[in-house]
């Protein structure tokens, strides 16, 4: 069977006056410069994925799962955001978060040396070498 082509959505033009709260009337022209003014973007992103992987490193560096998504779900909330460009699957396939798989023991995530040195975050205990 072959698999049916959808339409493609309709775009409202650029002249199109929208209603957005806080903002009110404006054209959609205006609204992308007016939503990098908020800060909605990559910036909120970035500052999310730093406040998981800080909160990963506070609860010891090694978190499972449930944990995590905990962690996940309180840092969405305190950002008062729904959705963002931002999936676990994302953070482990740039390399900034790690899960590890040890024998006996469940799957746990942690931090990379990696995503310690591109948003500088610290440790609270000296490395051992």
């Amino acid at each position: 069977m072959s698999k049916r082509k959808k339409r493609p959505m309709k775009v409202a033009p650029e002249d199109t006056r929208v209603i957005i709260p806080g903002i009110g009337g404006i054209t959609i022209s205006e609204l992308a410069e007016k939503l990098k003014e908020r800060g909605v973007g990559k910036g909120l992103e970035e500052q999310f994925t730093k406040s998981l992987l800080q909160s990963i490193i506070d609860a010891g560096g090694m978190v499972q799962r449930s944990q995590l998504m905990k962690m996940w779900k309180d840092i969405k909330q305190s950002l008062g955001v729904r959705r963002l460009g931002v999936s676990l699957n994302s953070l482990i396939d740039t390399g900034l978060l790690a899960r590890v798989k040890l024998p006996g023991r469940r799957p746990f995530y942690s931090v990379t040396e990696k995503a310690m040195e591109k948003f500088n975050l610290k440790v609270d205990h000296p490395e051992s070498t």
